[in-house]
């Protein structure tokens, strides 16, 4: 049975009973579905269910992760055989700067071994990405709505056109798509089933469709990158970040991310970033995340993304989102409408779970997070790309000039809004 009220809010002051229940909850969805696909999970530090708030994050339970440079002394010390083959059998094909190593003994045991031996960070835990934690996702569960959607569409229905945006995500729903008009010509992976992607479904495709709302004109696809509880092992998540890359998209919006293990950054997106990304007029946006603390959460703590913080409807910061000195823009992120399954939903998570299912008869949802307020100024250098002739780093520079002008009236945050890009 529910214990909490349904308006309660776990970022508000008072509430960290509810906070640490709804944490437990979403460990537990997101380590069942990884295991449902047969994906080795360890949880940091090892407990029992009952303490799953105890949790920092997961990780996979097989394999452990290095650069190439320092992965012969590595074998050598663990005494596993020298190969050029960077990824064992059945792990996805390598990316530049990266190696994953399958491993017999326990990962922390590994781990800790390298870090005594050689120097702490060699080795890193295989951990698990999310769709934005200490929430391990959106701030909130979707409510219905009956109209949108909100932020309203751009009523310049070029802005954006042949600029070329990946939503990173959990995939995209086709008969959402088609109900919606400014959802039309997106396309992507399709989402897995709910049984895999759980509680959420249509993450993907309302992201999408804030983007949309930001830029209409704009080429998006939707990479299911996210598909199993909404979370990815870096194992995972790396080599499709460069099947991302390498389709020659122009922006990146991502809405996932995690608190690194130990404060080590995640090798994974380093290598990304350093052998692929760095250079490049490609950019990647990402939500800072929903831990209502000043973070680090990677990607977007890296300093290379551009970091996204939420902000609510009368542009205050949102007491979910994350902030510091490393969220590069504010734009808004709470009580988002957009496109949204129809049908039943099930509450899973403190304070609504026990309440009755939501009935989403007009295919809209509300949502919280800085999930939405991410692909909202990813669609807005979309439009000014298309506006203005720019490359995505170029109009990146142009709107957080427009965002700092804004500073002095906005409590400090550098803010966007919508048609900030025209």
């Amino acid at each position: 049975m529910n214990a909490f009220p349904p308006g309660d809010k776990w970022w508000d002051s008072g509430q960290e009973r509810l906070r640490r229940a709804r944490y437990a909850d979403q460990v537990r969805l997101i380590r069942n579905a990884l295991r449902d696909h047969g994906k080795p999970v360890g949880l940091y530090p090892s407990v029992d269910d009952e303490h799953l708030d105890e949790v920092e994050f997961m990780y996979r339970a097989d394999t452990v992760l290095t650069s190439d440079a320092d992965a012969p002394r590595v074998r050598r010390l663990l005494g596993l055989p020298e190969t050029d083959d960077k990824y064992a059998e059945g792990l996805p094909d390598p990316i530049n700067g990266l190696t994953v190593l399958k491993i017999e003994d326990p990962a922390t045991e590994v781990v800790d071994r390298v870090n005594r031996a050689i120097g702490k960070g060699v080795v890193r835990f295989d951990t698990a990405v999310h769709v934005s934690p200490f929430s391990y996702c959106p701030a909130t569960e979707p409510d219905p709505a009956t109209s949108g959607p909100e932020p309203g569409v751009n009523p310049n229905a070029g802005a954006g056109r042949c600029v070329r945006v990946a939503v990173v995500d959990t995939g995209c729903i086709d008969a959402v798509v088609n109900q919606h008009s400014w959802l039309a010509g997106v396309r992507g992976d399709a989402e897995a089933p709910p049984s895999q992607v759980g509680h959420y479904r249509g993450h993907g495709t309302f992201v999408a469709g804030v983007l949309r709302t930001q830029a209409p004109g704009a080429d998006v696809r939707i990479w299911s990158l996210f598909p199993h509880g909404g979370a990815a092992f870096e194992s995972d998540l790396a080599p499709r970040l460069v099947d991302v890359f390498l389709s020659n998209v122009d922006i990146i919006s991502m809405s996932a991310g995690v608190s690194p293990a130990d404060g080590q950054s995640l090798l994974s997106l380093k290598a990304f970033y350093d052998n692929y990304l760095k250079g490049s007029t490609t950019l990647l946006v990402c939500a800072a995340g929903n831990d209502a603390g000043p973070g680090p959460f990677e990607p977007a703590s890296q300093g290379w993304p551009v970091a996204v913080g939420a902000l609510d409807p009368d542009g205050r910061q949102a007491g979910y989102s994350n902030h510091g000195c490393w969220v590069d823009v504010w734009a808004r992120g709470t009580d988002v409408v957009n496109a949204y399954p129809r049908g039943k939903y099930k509450y899973m998570e403190p304070p609504m779970a026990g309440q009755p299912d939501g009935s989403f008869t007009k295919g809209l949802a509300s949502w919280s997070g800085t999930s939405f307020a991410t692909p909202l100024v990813a669609g807005l250098v979309a439009a000014r790309m298309a506006t203005y002739g720019e490359n995505a780093r170029q109009a990146w520079a142009a709107l957080s000039g427009v965002a700092a002008a804004r500073a002095a009236a906005s409590g400090g945050l550098w803010v966007l809004r919508p048609g900030d890009g025209d």
